[in-house]
């Protein structure tokens, strides 16, 4: 009776896609097509727009990206107004079955990243830069998993057992590092650009403040200057900037000041992690590293 049940187990449990018969998914972010990947397995077949490299606010979508979503079943976005181009990009796209996902819905949103009263650099809607923050991407997840079980009805609970695996590994790895950053004597660092609130949040770190809360657009020279008094009034000793931000301004601050520069990627695509857990990992534990050669 044991193996009868076995094998009708077996044959009732839902077949693994075969790569023509796959979910095509077209994502905005690498980090989202990961998380595509953890829970959709052998069943999706997905594409990012973006590698990682570009900045996600100014993106010109390609004649390729069109096509991709022309041909596309379901695409994920973060949405919060973070990517502006993708509207003209669908409609170019002219896919009337396309299921458009907005990945962000139900996660809990920053408004103001410094206390300042401000909205910051994210207008009305918040910062859009919620991935940064382990507990949202569990919400994220769940986003995913429930848009692809739409799609592809007859997996099964397929979406959900990965989706619950992947979580547990998320759970554990964010304990693990929240409990090495509380054990710093001083958790504070300045950010370049206003995408890590959600990463001091979520790790136990503490956003000090911005230097500009849209890239391109500098302080003046008054606000430099306000800026180092402040830097060496308050002994800040970390300042973190992105690898597609183009500046000078963190140089000359290390210069005026001694605060240590340190470079992390918002998005998936550059640094050491090929997936989101590794990733994840390299950037807290490269700030880690920072604020303790800084000392207090």
């Amino acid at each position: 009776m044991r193996l009868l049940a076995l094998f009708l187990a077996f044959l009732l449990a839902p077949l693994p896609a075969r790569a023509a018969d796959a979910l095509r998914v077209v994502t905005t972010l690498p980090d989202l097509a990961d998380w595509v990947r953890q829970i959709g397995g052998e069943r999706v077949e997905v594409r990012s727009l973006l590698t990682g490299f570009e900045d996600v606010h100014t993106y010109e979508p390609r004649v390729s990206d069109v096509k991709a979503v022309a041909g596309a079943r379901v695409l994920v976005m973060v949405g919060l107004g973070l990517e502006e181009w993708i509207h003209g990009l669908v409609e170019n796209a002219g896919n009337g079955g396309l299921i458009v996902v907005e990945a962000s819905k139900g996660v809990s949103v920053l408004r103001d990243p410094e206390g300042t009263g401000r909205a910051g650099h994210d207008s009305a809607s918040g910062n859009p830069h919620v991935w940064l923050d382990p507990a949202n991407v569990a919400v994220i997840c769940r986003n995913i998993a429930r848009s692809l079980k739409a799609a592809d009805p007859t997996a099964g609970d397929f979406y959900q057992r990965r989706l619950s695996a992947y979580l547990a590994r998320l759970d554990a790895l964010a304990s693990q590092l929240r409990a090495q950053v509380a054990r710093l004597k001083d958790r504070r660092f300045l950010a370049y650009h206003p995408a890590w609130p959600y990463f001091a949040r979520g790790f136990g770190f503490q956003l000090a403040g911005v230097v500009t809360e849209s890239p391109g657009q500098e302080p003046s020279a008054k606000g430099i200057a306000a800026l180092i008094d402040r830097i060496r009034r308050e002994r800040l000793r970390v300042l973190v900037t992105e690898p597609q931000l183009s500046s000078k301004l963190p140089s000359l601050l290390a210069q005026e000041t001694g605060i240590q520069i340190v470079t992390l990627s918002d998005l998936l695509g550059q640094g050491p992690g090929k997936t989101y857990l590794e990733h994840t990992e390299a950037n807290v534990r490269a700030l880690l590293s920072a604020l303790r050669e800084a000392g207090p």
